[in-house]
């Protein structure tokens, strides 16, 4: 059965004393908000080919993003005491010469069954009574932003002489504070979220498509050997393609600096340049590695957070080179029953993106280029009757 507990109603408020605690924030009553706006032309260039270019926007307001941490310590504390005294318990020295005492009689006791003593830095949170205060376990941060730019430009044909074409360009950029709702997007300074802003973890500057699919014009009803034995060879033979080209996320770094304080880090930079080193290995395996020397990025500062932005747009992943290809052939067996045997490739040209190893500029493995992020080139053969 249930474990003991005090019939309700009742208030207690050491309820979830030295524990995780949740928090629904006064600002969640809001309901997250969209704002779309977009202006499209199009024009039909002949019978079958229509061109469009379109400016697509979308605003992202009240977010639900859990940046909150709003049981962290002041980075401005850890200035003051120094991480020595933030790690020593209340009943040290080092704390009573700091002037510190207990927040509460028996917080002690909240944290440990034995009543050993907390932290200094527990014991200097904004509610000392709790560990981590929550917001986003229950949607109740919604303080997230993004916006949204987009130019578009498609090409479009429809079936005509066997061909069938489709394809489009995307310019756009999106700047957020909130990529997802996840712990790891909790802010590094709670009190300074403005630092969240950057480009987005998705954002792709460039993205081209392209997909098309051609009958060939042999065989029965087609251009050539329509009135032939050959068409049972070479006719009903079709063939199609998607090729798939875009821009790399934006990259980050982090280093292996903590802090008692109860805040995340990121990477401090000299430059938002040069992050990525030429390669004289073209396949980036090997002694080569992905990033820059991790010396030329600077000191890692121990008593405050890096001071490099989340995502750098000048520094990204390889760009996505794809093409996924099929050839097929229907064979007609009766007026409503037919055969189609298709053989696809997937990734056709065996291109690799390769991976960018570890992002830590203070890893010894720092940028060494270990795996491929995508897989090799994959091939199927199908045959389907249709009836």
């Amino acid at each position: 059965g249930l474990p003991p507990y005090t019939r309700p109603p009742v208030v207690d408020p050491s309820f979830s004393n030295g524990n995780n605690t949740a928090y629904w924030d006064s600002d969640a009553v809001r309901l997250p908000a969209t704002y779309q706006w977009t202006l499209s032309l199009q024009r039909q260039l002949s019978g079958n080919l229509i061109a469009e270019a379109a400016y697509n926007a979308t605003v992202g307001a009240h977010l639900v993003a859990g940046l909150k941490n709003m049981n962290q310590v002041p980075f401005s504390v850890l200035e003051r005491y120094g991480a020595a005294v933030l790690t020593s318990n209340m009943n040290s020295a080092a704390a009573i010469n700091a002037g510190l005492r207990r927040p509460y009689a028996n917080i002690d006791c909240d944290f440990s069954t034995t009543c050993a003593p907390v932290s200094v830095a527990q014991a200097l949170r904004p509610f000392p009574q709790y560990r981590t205060i929550q917001t986003r376990e229950g949607h109740g941060d919604k303080s997230g932003h993004s916006t949204y730019h987009a130019m578009v430009l498609k090409l479009e044909k429809a079936y005509s002489a066997g061909l069938t074409l489709q394809g489009s360009y995307v310019l756009s950029k999106l700047l957020t504070d909130a990529d997802s709702q996840d712990g790891d997007n909790v802010a590094i300074d709670h009190y300074n979220r403005r630092l969240e802003k950057s480009i987005g973890q998705y954002d792709q500057t460039h993205t081209l498509k392209l997909s098309y699919i051609y009958e060939l014009p042999f065989g029965k009803g087609r251009r050539w050997l329509s009135g032939t034995p050959l068409h049972w060879v070479l006719g009903g033979w079709r063939a199609a393609g998607v090729h798939f080209f875009s821009s790399g996320y934006p990259l980050d770094l982090y280093n292996s600096v903590t802090f008692p304080i109860f805040a995340g880090n990121r990477a401090s930079v000299t430059s938002y340049e040069n992050w990525i080193a030429p390669h004289k290995n073209p396949d980036w395996l090997g002694a080569d590695r992905f990033f820059a020397p991790a010396a030329s990025f600077g000191p890692q500062p121990t008593d405050r957070p890096g001071n490099s932005t989340r995502f750098n747009p000048k520094a990204r992943f390889p760009w996505q080179n794809e093409a996924n290809l099929s050839i097929a052939k229907t064979f007609p067996i009766r007026e409503s029953i037919r055969a189609d045997i298709r053989w696809e490739m997937f990734n056709a040209f065996n291109t690799p993106r390769f991976a960018t190893g570890s992002r830590n500029v203070q890893d010894p493995n720092f940028g060494k280029v270990q795996g491929t992020l995508n897989g090799p080139r994959r091939m199927q053969l199908g045959l389907k009757l249709y009836f």
